[in-house]
């Protein structure tokens, strides 16, 4: 799930981190949770803008809705692509149109 790096709030703990190479040879630093070891987020260094956040790890997820599926071309041959939503087949190289489409749910 990608978001806007100034949206992440880490409101408890500290992230643990470790920086490996992307398919592109950029680095991405990866944060896990020090305790368990579960992957939370990754910060690209090419995008500094964005965060590729772990939504399974998130508290409550039932405010997601997805605007858009990157990585298409990878996709699994089970899974249908919802009309509507924004769709790359690898990585996109703006995120804009995704965050405008993305409004959170929160009540």
């Amino acid at each position: 799930m990608t978001i806007p790096r100034e949206a992440l709030i880490i409101t408890q703990g500290q992230p643990q981190e470790w920086r490996r190479k992307g398919d592109s040879d950029r680095e991405v630093v990866c944060f896990f949770c020090g305790n368990c070891g579960t992957r939370l987020f990754h910060q690209p260094e090419r995008n500094p803008q964005i965060t590729n956040l772990k939504p399974g790890t998130l508290d409550d997820t039932s405010w997601l809705q997805p605007v858009g599926h990157t990585w298409t071309r990878s996709a699994q041959p089970w899974f249908t692509i919802p009309k509507g939503t924004l769709q790359e087949e690898g990585q996109p190289a703006d995120f804009t149109e995704f965050f405008q489409r993305f409004t959170p749910k929160i009540e």
